[in-house]
């Protein structure tokens, strides 16, 4: 099942822990918050809705929709009302983006809203090269009926679209579930890895290492300062379940490293780091790197300070910036961010 992400586009003289990142291929309203500080990041607020337009009211009103239809009934609404026209018009990210990748985290088991975000992913034109997901795959990584549940929403992501997977506390917590987890994406060796494409460092960390819940550290740490000091990379994307600093539903439960972290990121260059864990939307900046919370692919909403949303994420790099839009799951795009990327 593993092959090389990116249809083969990444450099090959950097490898992750296993020689190659982790590309696994199946065929089968709230708040946005605005960056602490001054590096420029600009946000352009719009909606961009392609429902036909007999059924928009449908598409405008799913937050609502969701709550009180059958799940089974809401799907056919989203598939029959958005679906027939779903094409989320990127034509307001970056121009001279040559290919882009989506984000997306705390699925979680809940296929009907999974499974829209898919149809969503790869509706999008031009499709995305890769699908990156921040953990929370499945609410129990120790039963089947979870994983079936999972392969069987996955099984609608298009076969040319990569999907890399960090894990989360919800995938690997049990008795056997990191071992349940590397068996379910034919994954050997560590659960981090990185490799390098157009220029761009991607690395993917384990928040859930064995004696290192909710921190960076032992030999993951040390790949990491070895992997982040060697690469030649100009630009670096980093993708992690828990999030350095919380900023909802576990504000003040910092990851227990998050300033060494911090401080480390920001001595080797690191330019955004995509999180998930709450099931929120969030953007802040902290010295010069961005901070991107982003748990909306299905689990149950939380509440606090907003970004109460279901979404995923699309990233287009540009020679200087990186244009990210935050798609809800009526493919509406909720906003755009132009964020300092060279």
């Amino acid at each position: 099942m593993l092959q090389t992400a990116f249809g083969g586009i990444f450099s090959a003289d950097l490898q992750g822990p296993q020689g190659t990142m982790r590309g696994v291929s199946f065929t089968q309203q709230g708040i946005l918050k605005q960056p602490s500080s001054g590096r420029n990041v600009a946000m352009v607020v719009h909606t961009n809705t392609r429902c036909r337009d007999p059924l928009r009211l449908v598409c405008r009103i799913f937050p609502l929709a969701r709550e009180i239809l059958p799940s089974a009934w809401l799907l056919a609404f989203v598939l029959l009302g958005c679906g027939s026209e779903r094409t989320t018009d990127v034509a307001a990210c970056n121009q001279s983006a040559a290919w882009s990748f989506a984000v997306i985290g705390d699925t979680r088991s809940n296929p009907d809203v999974f499974k829209t975000h898919i149809l969503n992913v790869n509706a999008l034109d031009p499709q995305p090269l890769a699908l990156f997901h921040m953990g929370d795959l499945v609410s129990n990584g120790d039963l089947d009926f979870d994983w079936q549940v999972f392969h069987e929403s996955m099984s609608s992501l298009a076969p040319n679209i990569e999907f890399q997977v960090t894990p989360g506390n919800h995938d690997v917590g049990g008795a056997r579930g990191r071992e349940i987890f590397a068996e379910e994406l034919g994954i050997e060796g560590p659960l981090y890895s990185a490799q390098e494409a157009s220029s761009i460092l991607f690395v993917e960390l384990s928040t859930e290492e064995p004696d290192f819940v909710n921190e960076i550290g032992g030999e993951q740490l040390s790949w990491l300062v070895d992997t982040l000091s060697h690469s030649s990379a100009t630009r670096i994307a980093v993708f992690m379940h828990r999030p350095l600093f919380p900023q909802g539903h576990y504000q003040g439960m910092d990851l227990a490293n998050a300033e060494d972290m911090h401080n480390l990121f920001v001595r080797y260059g690191v330019d955004i780091v995509f999180a998930s864990h709450e099931h929120q939307f969030f953007l802040d900046e902290r010295d010069g790197v961005t901070y991107v919370i982003s748990g909306g692919g299905g689990a149950p909403l939380y509440h606090e300070n907003g970004g109460d949303f279901y979404h995923f994420l699309l990233a287009c790099p540009g020679p200087e910036t990186l244009c990210l839009q935050v798609i809800t799951l009526s493919a509406e795009i909720k906003a755009t961010y132009e964020i300092p990327f060279d």
